[in-house]
């Protein structure tokens, strides 16, 4: 447990550390946006030592910086195998694998004493996790800076605020971190509004713009020769991890049937997450089709965005920064529960930016038809901030 009094001395020239805390129970996004600004801080502070703690099973899908490494928390959706903790392990109310997690957390900032802690979009941690920890590292000295990054939109007001309460995220964000960074344009969503931030929450929060990410880009033509598009146009359909993506995938392989689209050439990314039989289904289905390509997983994704006509997606916040922050045509068909990826669609579709489709109005028809009609028109603006990844970076260096 980290103890201000028993810090131990600094070496006379440490190396600076910095922690990282990303959640991570369902899909990849929180831990992709981590990644995109631990990036980022690497390349500014090659002499820093980065570590993360996070739930994610896919960390390593990407590539990582030499100067970062992460610890895997216990998952929460394998909270089962942890059902046998005693009961006397829980001092601070928790059991189970919430205790096993908190205590994890506690150890890791006990031994790597951080000089700066990032919290990514829970600013308690789940279930308050990392409640007790930010505590000690806000009594300790020499003084850590904590910081909190969230995302454009959490959930839809409501349940955000009823949330922050229940967890006593407000009394963090106002008393204990020292900056609140929001990666998010206040023109889409403006968080200080929708959520009740106080006068001192406010005064400590800065709207940073979308994160991008700096991956090397192949050009439209090596991509499009690969796929056989030199001739004819590219979509593009994803489903960010894919744990929910199945019903846009079906509905897109009979869609291709439909006149519309019968010529174009399709990739599909559905995602490292998806059921493994639905995976075996959806590549029969697009086996038994022309030009259609279908993968579980690439980490190359930003080349097939930047060759693409038209992306089919979710409204993930990753995806939309990529696909936006490119320029492209979008079509998002949003998760409708939890309501961030709806909240977002519906907010970027008023500026005219991106087409939605709702998932519970989702057929083949309807997706082939506004499909046809998104190629038949100009590709939005770049009409956004998209400078997240580089401020952020600056300010954390």
């Amino acid at each position: 447990m980290p103890r201000a009094q028993q810090r131990r001395p600094a070496p006379r020239a440490p190396r600076r550390r910095a922690l990282f805390y990303s959640h991570d129970v369902f899909g990849l996004g929180h831990m992709r946006s981590t990644l995109t600004i631990v990036s980022e801080l690497a390349r500014l502070r090659a002499d820093a030592a980065l570590l993360a703690l996070t739930g994610s099973f896919q960390t390593d899908a990407w590539e990582l910086p030499p100067n970062f490494d992460y610890i895997k928390l216990p998952t929460m959706t394998k909270r089962q195998l942890y059902a046998g903790l005693p009961e006397r392990a829980a001092p601070s109310g928790f059991v189970n694998h919430t205790y096993l997690r908190e205590a994890v957390i506690e150890g890791v900032v006990d031994a790597f004493e951080p000089q700066l802690v990032f919290v990514e979009n829970a600013p308690a941690g789940l279930e308050r996790e990392m409640a007790r920890a930010l505590a000690c590292l806000r009594a300790a000295a020499p003084r850590v800076t904590l910081v909190a990054g969230l995302g454009d939109i959490i959930d839809d007001a409501r349940s955000t605020i009823d949330w922050w309460q229940r967890e006593g995220v407000y009394e963090l964000l106002e008393d204990v971190y020292d900056r609140i960074l929001i990666y998010g344009d206040q023109r889409v969503y403006d968080p200080l509004v929708e959520y009740h931030f106080t006068h001192g929450m406010a005064a400590k929060t800065e709207f940073c713009g979308y994160l991008t990410r700096a991956d090397a880009i192949r050009t439209p033509d090596d991509v499009r020769s690969e796929l056989g598009a030199e001739q004819t146009e590219l979509i593009v359909v994803t489903a960010g991890g894919g744990a929910d993506g199945a019903e846009l995938f079906r509905a897109y392989l009979t869609a291709l049937r439909e006149p519309g689209l019968r010529d174009a050439v399709s990739f599909l990314v559905t995602g490292p997450l998806i059921d493994p039989r639905t995976l075996a289904d959806l590549q029969r289905a697009a086996h038994a089709l022309p030009r259609v390509t279908l993968v579980p997983f690439t980490n190359d994704i930003m080349s097939y965005f930047n060759a693409a006509d038209l992306v089919i997606m979710k409204g993930g916040y990753n995806t939309t920064c990529d696909v936006l922050g490119l320029g492209k045509r979008a079509l998002m068909v949003p998760r409708p529960r939890p309501q961030e990826q709806a909240l977002r669609a519906r907010r970027l579709a008023t500026l005219g930016l991106v087409d939605v489709l709702e998932q519970q109005q989702l057929t083949a028809a309807r997706l082939a038809a506004q499909a046809r009609a998104l190629l038949g028109r100009p590709a939005p603006p770049v009409a956004l901030d998209f400078g997240g990844r580089e401020r952020i970076g600056q300010l954390l260096a």
